[in-house]
């Protein structure tokens, strides 16, 4: 279970990530993504 809170970073990884892949590419894009994840300690099972 994710922690309360913790919805609203996500959506804005989220935003910002579609947001990028529509600037750059989608690999730049997950890269990011996973990096923002990474650092909010959320893990994708």
């Amino acid at each position: 279970m994710m922690k309360k809170g913790i919805y609203k970073p996500l959506l804005e990884i989220a935003k910002t990530g579609v947001e990028r892949a529509i600037e750059t590419d989608e690999a730049t894009a997950t890269t990011w993504i996973n990096q923002q994840l990474e650092a909010l300690g959320v893990k994708l099972t």
